[in-house]
């Protein structure tokens, strides 16, 4: 193991988050970094939809238009 790595989460690995407030209240997001450069959130409730997709921090993900 490398001596400047204090836990392998800052190399990779999954977050969980839970939306609070709105129509996606109590939402689960999962976070996940596979320690190859690609990060990728996804959302278990719905389908297991990948919601934002990111390679070496270059967007691949499509974001559309947002109604307010």
């Amino acid at each position: 193991m490398n001596p400047y790595i204090g836990h392998d989460s800052q190399l990779y690995g999954i977050e969980e988050h839970r939306l609070v407030g709105g129509k996606g209240d109590g939402m689960r997001l999962y976070e996940i970094n596979n320690g190859k450069g690609m990060m990728l959130t996804v959302s278990p409730d719905r389908n297991g939809d990948i919601t934002r997709l990111r390679y070496k921090g270059i967007n691949l993900s499509y974001h559309g238009k947002r109604m307010i």
